[in-house]
């Protein structure tokens, strides 16, 4: 396929907003029998870190200093930007996560990808 929007080769670029605002770095890419986006996440434990908490696991409990951390729900709904295209993934789950001392991956996988929306209404 040479459609320049086809996720045949793994796409680096951004997991955006609906404004098309960085939320963090990311790469799409065709598994064997799915489809993935890898999300990049400093591993600093934090409030703020939004995307580090969509991979926490729910029957844990995480503090830091004297401060509760609470996971995030994985958004169902996921833009993803790049070189090749804008790509809205629907239905995430999490499928996994890695961490090491300063950078952590969390990979998910989505129900269905629709190639080529712009989001812009």
């Amino acid at each position: 396929m040479n459609d320049k929007t086809s996720i045949s080769r793994p796409s680096l670029g951004y997991s955006v907003d609906k404004n098309d605002k960085i939320i963090a770095p990311a790469m799409l890419r065709d598994g064997r029998n799915h489809t993935e986006l890898s999300i990049l996440y400093n591993n600093e434990l934090c409030e703020e870190n939004i995307v580090q908490r969509w991979f926490l696991a729910e029957d844990a409990e995480y503090v830091t200093g004297d401060k509760e951390i609470l996971p995030e729900p994985l958004p169902k709904t996921i833009r993803f930007i790049s070189g090749t295209g804008y790509y809205l993934l629907l239905g995430c789950r999490v499928f996994g996560f890695s961490e090491n001392s300063s950078v952590g991956t969390g990979n998910v996988l989505p129900d269905r990808i629709v190639v080529g929306d712009t989001m812009k209404q």
